[in-house]
């Protein structure tokens, strides 16, 4: 996936290192051990409230390991200003069902969500 802001194009990878970005920022404190729960918490985040901040979450994640690296100032204002929210909610879910990495997860969470 590849956004042009600003005249710059920056790509966005949902690998493993994208999971783990995500992990960062939404996880599970169980008795002071930490489980990562990103893809689920973003996901129904980004699927069910269509959270502009999740989204802005997600591309970070997804940005983390490719240049040009796009800072959040940046993304923020483009989100602010620029973007269509819905539509790229949607690019970036129709995104998650083709990784390799968050296919099956997504898949299966947006088909018990339609039920």
């Amino acid at each position: 996936m590849e956004l042009t802001i600003n005249g710059k194009t920056y790509s966005f990878k949902f690998g493993i290192k994208f999971l783990k970005a995500l992990d960062e920022v939404y996880f599970v404190d169980a008795n002071g051990v930490k489980f990562g729960a990103g893809l689920e918490v973003g996901l129904a985040q980004l699927t069910g409230t269509r959270n502009p901040v999740a989204l802005a979450e997600f591309l970070l994640a997804a940005n983390k390991t490719e240049s040009p690296r796009l800072g959040e100032a940046t993304l923020d204002d483009y989100l602010e200003t620029d973007a269509d929210i819905d539509a790229l909610i949607d690019e970036t879910i129709k995104e998650l069902t083709e990784s390799n990495v968050t296919k099956g997860k997504v898949t299966a969470a947006l088909e018990k969500a339609a039920n």
